[in-house]
This record gives C-alpha cells, structure tokens and sequence, in this order.
C-alpha cells in the first residue's frame, strides 16, 4: 500500500499529541498534497477519520475541533452511540470532511449499512487518525484492528485504484504503549516515520 507517512508516537499526556492529528488534518485537507492528488482522482471530497475508545473523548475532540477548525470551512460529524442518523447517516458523512467516531460505531456502519453507499464513502479516505491506540490490546481492540484491516485491503481493491484511499495515511498516538514498533509494522510504517517521546521530552 502506498502510505506517505505513517505517524505513531509514544509519547507521555502534555506533550503534543493532538497537535500532530491537528497538523495531519490540516495537511491532507488543506496542503499542497490534498490539492495534487485531487486532480488526478476521481473520488468526491477528501475526508479524514479519528477514531477514540471513548466516546467523552470523540465528543470533546467533536467540540473543540468544530471551533477552532470550523473557522476555516472545516466540517465535521460525530458517529458514536449516543448519536443515530437513521437512513441518511451517508448523506451526513459524505458532505463534512473529518467523521469522528468509535472504533464500536464506525465498525458498524461501515460493515453494516455498506450497501447504502459505503464504498463511495470509502473511496474519499485519505487519512486515518487513532487515538489511544495501545488499547487495540484490551478486549474490545479487535474492532479498531478489524477497520485498519478492512481499510487496508480496500485501498488495494481495483475498483478504487483512482481513489484517495488508494494512498491512505495512518496516524496513531498513545502515552502508554510498549510495542511501538509492532504497531508502526502493523500500520504499515517505515522507522522514519516512528517517534518515541520519553518524559523528558514534555513541556
């Protein structure tokens, strides 16, 4: 799979984290790569994924990034279980560019209501971004590794050979994870795009 750049950083609370997501939002929705690729795909609008555990934790990332970003025309949707849309949860998300959602949620709709348009939602990913990602190892890890695997072999697929999923970007981050390179491996990360920030590293 042709991955630019795969980030994943171990890295202690404080120290930055949300800023590389919030960078890697800014440069696959608004960098000069988003603009390059967008004239040879035939794919509809570029969209980035954040997956949390914790549904707190997608809705304050929902809240916080719906100011600051919404400012400059980004948009947004929260899929999680607090939240149904029904028969028109594809109209929803393909007119925002950032879906967040739990690993939980997102497995479902993407598995489930894949026949109301999924693989045209697919083809728009072009980034996605996993918060927390040490606790792919707990007992509900098994959903978050079924969608990284699930995306990986679609970006593969001919049918989606002219689409931004073709050359998806992973980005994942976690304060608390001892196999970082097995998890930068799984991802499909080269070790210059593994960083390990230790405590002194924070500000």
């Amino acid at each position: 799979m042709g991955i630019f750049c795969c980030t994943h950083t171990g890295a202690p609370t404080g120290s930055g984290k949300t800023v590389l997501f919030e960078l890697a939002i800014l440069h696959a929705l608004r960098g000069k790569h988003a603009t390059s690729v967008a004239a040879r795909s035939n794919s509809g609008r570029r969209k980035v994924i954040y997956l949390a555990p914790l549904r707190s934790l997608v809705s304050e990332k929902f809240r916080d990034w719906s100011h600051r970003l919404g400012r400059i025309g980004l948009t947004f949707a929260e899929l999680t279980g607090d939240r149904d849309y029904g028969a028109d949860i594809w109209r929803e998300m393909e007119n925002v560019d950032i879906i967040l959602a739990t690993p939980e949620k997102f497995d479902r709709v993407t598995r489930l209501d894949a026949n109301r348009g999924g693989m045209s939602f697919f083809a728009d990913v072009c980034c996605v971004l996993i918060d927390e990602v040490h606790l792919i190892g707990d007992s509900r890890g098994g959903c978050l590794e079924a969608i990284v695997s699930r995306l990986k072999l679609l970006s593969k697929s001919s049918l989606l050979a002219n689409s931004y999923l073709r050359s998806v970007r992973f980005g994942a981050v976690s304060a608390t994870i001892p196999n970082t390179k097995n998890i930068a491996d799984w991802l499909g990360c080269s070790r210059a795009g593994l960083w390990i920030f230790g405590e002194e590293f924070r500000p």
